[in-house]
């Protein structure tokens, strides 16, 4: 198990996360993850989209 600590919008946040083997870094186009606080799931809303899970796309260098 890994943790880290992030500031996100003023907030501390710890992150937590469960090694596995990872696909080769050219093939990931997207992140998402499962976010708990509290026995609670937090799930964010995307207009015309509906309750997805938190996450993203890479920005490009």
């Amino acid at each position: 198990m890994n943790q880290s600590y992030v500031n996100w919008d003023g907030n501390l946040i710890q992150l937590t996360w469960f090694p596995r083997k990872m696909p080769k870094i050219e093939l990931v186009t997207s992140v998402h993850g499962y976010c708990f606080f509290k026995e609670k799931i937090m799930l964010v809303k995307i207009i015309h989209r509906g309750f997805n899970m938190p996450g993203g796309h890479i920005e490009g260098k």
